[in-house]
């Protein structure tokens, strides 16, 4: 994970994801790595990275396990970008409301802008990031 951590500060998105994959193979029930690697698959900054069938599964297992609003936005990005908006912005609604009361507190207004863009843009595969 730290070496991912590194290389994607780096800007080396494709030997973080290779990193990623490696590392998944070895530990396929760790849900850190897991997530680490539906993120980048889902929302590289290199979109020639992305790949949405393969973020899907691994996000939505993540969240499933954990359902936090971070894995929830996991999820929400690799709908997003398999062009499914609409899918996206109601994972969240529902995740936020799911949330303990702080955590809607803390995190609402941000959480609303990622619904506002996944419910306006078409396509919808750079929303803001939590």
């Amino acid at each position: 994970m730290g070496m991912a951590r590194l290389l994607t500060a780096n800007e080396q998105y494709a030997d973080a994801l290779r990193t990623l994959g490696a590392a998944y193979q070895r530990l396929p029930d760790d849900l850190a790595i897991t997530h680490a690697l539906a993120r980048l698959l889902a929302g590289s900054p290199d979109m020639s990275l992305r790949d949405a069938k393969k973020a899907g599964p691994l996000a939505f297992s993540v969240y499933k396990a954990q359902p936090k609003l971070g894995h929830a936005t996991t999820a929400a990005m690799a709908l997003g970008e398999s062009g499914k908006c609409y899918e996206a912005a109601n994972l969240l609604e529902n995740a936020i409301r799911r949330q303990p009361q702080q955590i809607q507190k803390q995190f609402g207004d941000q959480v609303q802008s990622i619904i506002d863009y996944y419910s306006e843009a078409e396509p919808c595969r750079n929303p803001p990031i939590l």
